[in-house]
C-alpha cells in the first residue's frame, strides 16, 4: 500500500450524515440493532484512525499523501 487516505472533519461529517443514526424502538429487530451498532463501530474506527484536521491536510482534502504504516519510526 503506497497511499493512505485520510478524511477531513468535513468529509467525515458528510459521510456520517449519510448513514442511519443509532436510534432503536420497540419495533427494532435484533438484526437491525446489530447493523446500527456495526455502523457506529466503523465510524469510531474512522474517527480515531482515518481523520485528520483540515490545517494538517496536504493536497486534496481527502488525502494526506503517502504514509508508512510502520510504527518503529
Amino acid at each position: 500500500m503506497t497511499d493512505l487516505f485520510r478524511l477531513t472533519p468535513e468529509v467525515y461529517k458528510a459521510l456520517e450524515d449519510q448513514l442511519p443514526k443509532p436510534m432503536v424502538s420497540g419495533n427494532t429487530t435484533e438484526q437491525m440493532i446489530g447493523y446500527l451498532l456495526g455502523i457506529q463501530y466503523v465510524l469510531s474506527v474512522l474517527r480515531e484512525g482515518f481523520t485528520i484536521e483540515s490545517e494538517q491536510a496536504r493536497g486534496p482534502s481527502f488525502q494526506t499523501g503517502p504514509r508508512s504504516l510502520r510504527r518503529d519510526k
